[in-house]
Formats: C-alpha cells, structure tokens, sequence
C-alpha cells in the first residue's frame, strides 16, 4: 500500500534519528564482538559447567575468577543481542526516503525498536552489574574519577540505547494515518496518566535509594545477627528502578497524547504502553516473585528495616 504523504523537510530531517541510531548499533556490536573474542581467547580457570538460568552465579563476586569472566561475557551478550535489534530499526528508520511500501518499512522500524527497548533494559541491567563488580566489590575503586566516567557514559549510552529508538518509534506511529483527526476529550486518559506518572514516580524514589544502598561493598555491610546470607540482598531493586524509570518517562507522553486527544499521538501512546505493559513482565517472572515472597518471610524475623536501613 502506497503512502500519499508527501515528503517534507522535517521528514529529512528526522532521518538523521535513524542515522545515530544505526552508528551506535554499528558501534556496539563490533565493540561487543571485539569483547567476546578477547574474552573466550583466554583460557578455562574451571572445568566446572554453569547454571543455565544464572550463568554468573551468585553474586557479589570477591575476586577475579571463572564467574567473573561468565558475568563479562553476560554482559557483552547482552548488548549484542539489542544492537543487533535496532541496527535492523534503524536501516528501516529511513522509511521518508522511501517512494513505495513506506508504511511496511514504518511498521518494521516500529517491530524492532520495540523488541530493541525491550532488550535493552536488561542489557542496562546486566552492563551495571558488571560495573559496580569491578569498581565496587572486587576492587574498592569507586573513588576513581574513571568510575564516575563509566557511570555518566552508561547513563548516556542507556539514554541514546532506549529513549531514542523510543523516540523514532513514536515518530513512525505518528506518521502511519494519512490524515489525523481530533478525538474527544478523556478525562478518565488523563487520571490514568497522571496515577500511572504517580505510581512510577514514587517507585523510582524507593527504588532508587534502595539500589543506592545495596550496590554499595557488601564487605562493609553491617552483620545481621539473625539473617544468614545478608549478601542475597546485593543489587536489590536495580531492576526496578531501570524499568519504572523508562515507565514515568512513557507515562508522560501517555498524559500529553491523553490531554491532546490526537489520534496518532494515541496510536504512538499506546504502542509505548504495551511496551512498558513488556517490560514489567520481565519483573513478574515465577522465580523473582517467589524469591520475594521467600525472603519476606525470612526479612520478618529480624526487627531491622531492610534492605534501605541495614545496608548502610
């Protein structure tokens, strides 16, 4: 099906999007490729198989060994996989220049920007981790102007990693209808909005404090008289925080399309929230659901508030 839209100069100009998107996944998968082959060029420290559900092992990792190069190769992994997603997004990103079928490449950069996103906020996850090892726990380097630049660079790169391809996505969705009209008003839309903005402001803020807390050295954690293995509590709501991050910045753009009643804005809006409805998925898993219902029971028994008061 062709498109009657004409091509505009704010069209051409969007293809730059694209563009950076396309040079950042370039990028990092020669940087995640070049990683892998240094890594699997060293030789085995262990015989030993690894868990296929958590390859890494339990974590934190005290010293350089066999787990700490299975967390490097997770973490490389881990990004190849979603560069490779939006590198695909990003050629078909250019779907202004497109004379025939613009609409079918529209709905291929929408399909892999999306399952980009979805990608990339474990990758985020897992490349923090591998950071605050190094940094943190097995080398007490976290003074080091260096770490604060890896930090500023991985808020950067997880910036330009999800929010952009987020961006060309909505742009696209806008584009799909030839002609947008104007809905009613909805204010049951703006209360969702604004609950949801709510909900995921106040989880980024707990969630937030926690990380802060327990991605300190857990060397330097105070000892809990009652609970055995106090180091389980390592790295507690990162993933929370990376998710509920990305969900208060969609609820925003939920409230404006909500408030401007446009109908491709709404097509665009709604895509985004299925893709946070996605991502919380990936916090709803058997496994993490029963390890907090578990460890609920075992926090009970001490009288300390855990983990934002005990991990100090």
């Amino acid at each position: 099906m062709n498109c009657k839209r004409r091509l505009t100069p704010s069209l051409i100009a969007y293809c730059l999007l694209p563009l950076i998107q396309l040079t950042i996944s370039i990028g990092l998968i020669l940087l995640a490729v070049l990683r892998l082959r240094e890594l699997f060029q060293d030789r085995l420290l262990s015989n030993s198989l690894i868990d296929f559900e958590k390859p890494d092992g339990p974590l934190p990792l005290d010293e350089e060994n066999e787990s700490s190069r299975t967390l490097k190769i997770r973490s490389a992994i881990s990004v190849l996989i979603p560069a490779a997603f939006q590198c695909v997004a990003a050629v078909a990103g250019f779907w202004p220049l497109a004379r025939e079928n613009r609409r079918y490449y529209q709905c291929i950069h929408i399909t892999f920007c999306s399952l980009a996103v979805l990608q990339w906020l474990p990758s985020v996850h897992a490349v923090a981790i591998e950071l605050n090892q190094t940094f943190v726990q097995m080398h007490e380097w976290y003074q080091m102007s260096s770490y604060l630049i890896y930090v500023i660079l991985l808020c950067a790169a997880a910036f330009g990693a999800v929010i952009l391809p987020s961006i060309t996505l909505c742009i696209a969705a806008t584009q799909l209808l030839p002609y947008s009209r104007q809905l009613k008003g909805d204010v049951i839309g703006v209360c969702l909005a604004l609950g949801t903005a709510l909900i995921a402001a106040t989880v980024c803020c707990f969630s937030g404090y926690a990380t802060s807390r327990s991605l300190t050295n857990v060397t330097q954690w105070k000892a809990s008289p009652v609970v055995a293995n106090q180091s389980a509590l390592y790295s507690f709501a990162l993933k929370e925080v990376i998710v509920a991050s990305y969900v208060l910045l969609a609820s925003v753009f939920f409230f404006v399309s909500a408030v401007q009643r446009n109908q491709s804005l709404v097509i665009a809006s709604a895509i985004i929230q299925i893709i946070c409805v996605l991502a919380l998925g990936q916090l709803l898993s058997p496994s993490r659901l029963a390890a907090v219902l578990v460890n609920s029971r075992v926090l009970a028994i001490d009288n300390s508030i855990y983990p934002v008061a005990q991990v100090k």
